[in-house]
């Protein structure tokens, strides 16, 4: 099974919050790019916006906290649980496997 799941199923929560994200964030006018490089910074970096660029909508900072905990917590977990088991299936293995070569 591996990483696959996993990085299916970031992929879909990231593809959603950048799609939220693009709704909120300056109504909806933001290009595909800007948001896309803003997204990928606040969810996977989990950097809030400086206090100067403080013109964000009490929706778009309910996204980013939602999406902060939902992202950061949830998801990146499940990544380091997938990585610890697939690394102590092949260590249980791998004496096996190095004896074969």
């Amino acid at each position: 099974r591996g990483l696959l799941p996993a990085l299916t199923l970031a992929a879909v929560w990231f593809v959603a919050f950048m799609h939220a994200f693009q709704v909120a964030r300056q109504h909806g006018k933001s290009t595909v790019r800007f948001n896309l490089l803003k997204t990928f910074a606040t969810l996977i970096t989990g950097n809030m916006d400086e206090e100067g660029e403080r013109d964000e909508s009490v929706l778009q900072h309910f996204i980013t906290c939602f999406a902060l905990l939902v992202f950061t917590v949830y998801l990146l977990n499940i990544f380091i649980g997938v990585i610890t088991s697939q690394y102590n299936a092949q260590r249980d293995i791998s004496k096996e496997t190095f004896q074969l070569m």
